[in-house]
């Protein structure tokens, strides 16, 4: 059986090696030391088209929003358009599940 032993490196080593394992990720020494991973990796070329910008932004926040009110304010119409046919089963001790689904909208 045979046993390896490594060398301990020195403290200072130790520094440098974490200090050039971090500098790897840099995207300005992974394209210099590595010159094939500028064909793979992606440049934006175009900044993100403005309907999505305002879509993920502005408009689907005031949705969220807007939902997350209707439940806590008034629980019973969600749930008539969420489904039509449990409107008669409504219990206001319901209300505290409605206040969960409001909280994950709201985050």
């Amino acid at each position: 059986m045979a046993a390896l032993y490594f060398k301990q490196p020195h403290p200072n080593q130790q520094i440098s090696l974490i200090v050039a394992s971090i500098s790897f990720f840099r995207a300005e020494s992974l394209s210099s030391s590595h010159p094939w991973l500028s064909t793979i990796m992606a440049k934006a070329t175009q900044p993100i088209p403005w309907i999505y910008v305002f879509i993920l932004t502005i408009f689907e926040p005031l949705m969220a929003t807007s939902g997350a009110l209707q439940v806590i304010f008034s629980a019973k119409s969600y749930l008539e358009l969420a489904n039509p046919n449990s409107v008669h089963l409504w219990n206001p001790a319901q209300q505290s599940i409605m206040t969960q689904i409001a909280g994950g909208w709201y985050v």
